[in-house]
């Protein structure tokens, strides 16, 4: 099917821009925001993907204020046309190339609304494509960038409004993301300091060895310089999982080392909530929308989950100076693994 894009002199292949490289219907083309505050309050994720091979563009919020999650899912037809970042309420527009997004959510069931601009701090830093093994004779992967950022604009949840500026990251990536075979453990890292980002994606299998590692520290007036080794010695509530504090050494390409110390600052979002596990990219029709709140405190709230992954609001500490950011952490939830610190 052609779509107005086809217009535009930006084809990669011998086929309309409605193709991509297979056919997988999990192939995917999608964008993330983490947005927060600077005290560690309020943590709000929300997002866009479209799904080429199933002709589907679904979106999520999901925001923790007062140890509740707030989480709506929207999804709608493609109907051809990729190009247009909007479904219902929720809509994304560039301003400028890795640069400026503008990003609202009107009148929803939710009792979360915003309206927000992103303004980039770095530039935009991609890491190393992201491969899983064969499937069907084809291996599989996604290619990602991360750029840390500032938010300007008002978030409402329900009857509490903040106006003003935030911080956060975000996220873009394209192609097929498999569950990972083998995850022992996840971290996705995002930490603004006063001259310099951090950002990082580490996976370890269940044996304990590093299945992937990348990310960068992000100057100011300099150019990225990659991450090549993270050691860490976390701990970590025993029910629920939920990273309480730790230890981390970031060492980058130069050899210079980072000693980083975490503490919990909030719950987490849990990002099934977003629709992570297996909700993206289903055809609901030709406009759907849900949501729901989770309380956080509820005991048997994490066994409830089916994917217990989560982004979290954590304090980091560097040299004395203290920031707020994100700690995203998973778990295998095999029996046959625990955590080991690799220090």
């Amino acid at each position: 099917m052609l779509s107005p894009w086809d217009d535009y002199l930006v084809h990669q292949t011998a086929n309309p821009l409605d193709r991509v490289e297979n056919d997988d219907p999990r192939w995917f083309d999608r964008l993330y925001f983490g947005v927060h505050d600077r005290s560690g309050k309020l943590l709000l994720v929300t997002g866009l993907g479209n799904y080429p091979n199933t002709g589907v563009m679904d979106g999520y919020v999901a925001a923790v204020h007062n140890h509740v999650q707030n989480n709506l899912r929207l999804s709608r037809r493609l109907a051809g046309d990729r190009g247009s970042t909007q479904i219902g309420p929720l809509s994304f527009e560039v301003l400028e190339p890795h640069r400026r997004w503008a990003m609202k959510l009107g009148e929803n069931p939710s009792g979360v609304h915003f309206s927000l601009e992103y303004k980039s701090r770095p530039v935009p830093y991609m890491v190393k494509k992201v491969v899983y093994p064969l499937r069907g004779g084809q291996p599989t992967g996604f290619s990602h960038f991360f750029q840390p950022g500032r938010f300007s604009g008002t978030i409402s949840i329900g009857a509490s409004r903040f106006e003003g500026d935030f911080m956060g990251s975000r996220d873009r990536s394209w192609g097929v993301r498999a569950a990972a075979e083998r995850m022992g453990i996840h971290f996705w890292i995002q930490v603004q300091f006063s001259s310099f980002c951090i950002s990082l994606y580490y996976s370890e299998d269940r044996d304990h060895s590093v299945a992937y590692l990348d990310g960068a520290v992000l100057p100011d007036n300099s150019e990225p310089v990659p991450i090549v080794d993270l050691r860490h010695s976390v701990s970590f509530d025993r029910d629920d999982r939920e990273h309480t504090g730790g230890r981390l050494m970031v060492v980058d390409s130069r050899g210079q080392g980072y000693r980083l110390l975490s503490k919990q600052l909030s719950r987490g979002v849990y990002l099934q909530g977003a629709g992570y596990g297996g909700w993206h990219g289903q055809d609901r029709g030709r406009y759907h929308v849900e949501h729901e709140y989770w309380d956080l405190t509820r005991p048997d709230f994490f066994r409830s989950l089916g994917f217990p992954m989560y982004d979290q609001l954590a304090e980091f500490e560097y040299e004395g100076e203290k920031s707020v950011g994100i700690f995203e952490a998973g778990f295998s939830r095999s029996q046959a693994y625990e955590y080991k610190a690799r220090v």
